[in-house]
């Protein structure tokens, strides 16, 4: 049977002959491995642990026991001279169970300002070794690192999934963050009117019905509205308005807009 992909660069730092012994523990879920290390005179006892042909691990002058996660091919070599060492024994820990990932702070629903995403992976037995995640449908995965920010206006669907130091992936989940726009007023008209008196704004994002949504005359909220859509608001200025230049605004779901000055006379 021909050697595992990486022996041949191992035939090449160690071309005396060699025995290797191999253990794929996908195969044997519950083992513990016994094994020993050879030294030819002066030669250094050495142990490497392959996975998927690649070495991952190598111990030099004697192995310390340690755990290994499940599908490592665990390949034990030794030199055909020498005394060997005392036998050591490595415990195999098998881990068939994929990370847990938990998106936090994600609103129910639609929200006003930018949302934070935190992504917590948790894996008891290897431990995570990588969570990524991507806007829905994009060709790559971002590398998470520490919390990120969405802030543009609209519906945002993300995927994320962690992988763990065994080789377990989750599967994809999702969240979804909705972002809606802010209110702005493009103009007033008239721009100077009594208490009472209706004035009309027109802009963008106003919302289709008005809802929650409100309109201030300074510090004082209409009670009036005539007629509200997403573009166009007409209302009264209320009673209690101050007399005088102040400030309209337009607050939303998605925040408050832009202030545009009108006078408010007797």
């Amino acid at each position: 049977m021909g050697l595992a992909p990486g022996f041949a660069a191992l035939a090449g730092d160690y071309p005396s002959s060699a025995k290797f012994v191999s253990l794929l523990t996908a195969q044997n879920p519950t083992v513990t491995v016994r094994y020993g290390i050879y030294s030819n005179g002066g030669g250094i006892p050495t142990c490497i642990a392959f996975r998927d042909g690649v070495e991952t691990q190598r111990e030099v002058g004697g192995f310390a026991d340690s755990s290994a996660a499940q599908n490592y091919l665990l390949n034990f070599f030794q030199t055909s001279l020498g005394v060997p060492e005392n036998a050591r024994t490595v415990a195999i820990k098998v881990d068939n169970s994929a990370p847990d990932t938990v998106a936090a702070a994600i609103p129910a629903g639609s929200t006003s300002g930018p949302v934070t995403v935190t992504l917590t992976a948790t894996d008891a037995l290897s431990g995570v070794a990588a969570t990524v995640y991507r806007l829905h449908g994009a060709a790559t995965w971002t590398p998470y690192t520490a919390p990120f920010t969405v802030s543009a206006p609209g519906t945002h669907v993300y995927e994320y999934r962690s992988r763990d130091n065994a080789g377990n992936i989750e599967a994809v989940q999702r969240f979804i963050a909705r972002i809606l726009p802010a209110p702005a007023i493009a103009q007033l008209s008239p721009i100077s009117v009594k208490r009472g008196a209706s004035v009309t704004l027109t802009g963008t994002n106003f919302g289709a019905v008005r809802g929650a949504s409100t309109v201030k005359f300074g510090t004082a909220k209409s009670t009036a509205y005539l007629s509200w859509s997403a573009t166009k608001v007409t209302c009264k200025v209320p009673a209690r308005a101050k007399v005088g230049k102040l400030k309209v605004t337009v607050a939303t779901a998605g925040g408050t807009s832009n202030a545009l000055s009108l006078t408010v006379k007797q």
